[in-house]
């Protein structure tokens, strides 16, 4: 029969050994979110800090021994950037973006359908469709969010209809000069570029046991005997 101070002895172990293992599984998270990034500048063509920031690590503790990498679910007034990496991740369709929502709300994007740049559009470092000319596109057409950013008047932008009236493309007329800054489109359908789930697994299983073995080390050197 195990002595008072043998029982207490073996209950600091555990709690050693518990804290050790959360803190394992949370640096080891961090290599597989670390990773995950490093894939993101491999499979995108620049992208932004935005996109390579979206994720962050849920720690482990000693209760719950679960160390999650995931994606944030909130980005202010933009779009969370899983939203647009899901199709990159699992293949399939991209989500309307919120411009494009607020098109569809007005009319200039038919239901089923996306936008795509032309070759009048303004891209930003990224190469996507820069935020200000987002903005001057809504407020030409009435379709901002924000109805103090509404043009009272027709604007420089305008809707491009086929012979039946529905919407094919956005223009911007520039004195006598017209350009296309958006195609309406069928929905693509993306293949699987970025293999979010492989990286932070293949991560994690090469670099859970050497922060296992830290961990305890560290647990033990900083136990209460």
């Amino acid at each position: 029969m195990a002595s008072r101070v043998e029982v207490r002895w073996y209950r600091g172990l555990e709690r050693q050994y518990q804290f050790a293992l959360a803190r394992a599984l949370t640096a080891t998270a961090r290599h597989g979110q670390a990773a995950a990034r490093r894939g993101m500048e491999n499979s995108f063509d620049r992208p932004t800090r935005f996109t390579l920031n979206s994720t962050f690590v849920r720690p482990a503790r000693r209760d719950t021994p679960v160390a999650e990498v995931a994606f944030r679910d909130f980005a202010g007034k933009g779009t969370p950037a899983f939203r647009y990496l899901r199709p990159q991740i699992h293949g399939g369709q991209r989500s309307l973006k919120r411009f494009e929502r607020a098109l569809q709300a007005v009319g200039a994007l038919p239901s089923g359908m996306m936008t795509a740049p032309g070759w009048g559009v303004r891209r930003n470092r990224a190469g996507n469709v820069s935020q200000g000319q987002i903005v001057q596109i809504l407020s030409a057409l009435r379709a901002s969010p924000d109805p103090t950013q509404n043009s009272r008047g027709p604007g420089a932008y305008f809707v491009v209809r086929d012979g039946s009236g529905v919407p094919i493309a956005l223009a911007q007329r520039r004195g006598r000069r017209v350009r296309t800054v958006l195609h309406i489109i069928a929905p693509p359908t993306y293949s699987r570029r970025f293999d979010f789930y492989g990286i932070v697994i293949r991560e994690a299983r090469q670099r859970f046991g050497a922060e296992m073995s830290r961990a305890l080390a560290h647990a033990l050197a900083t136990a209460r005997t």
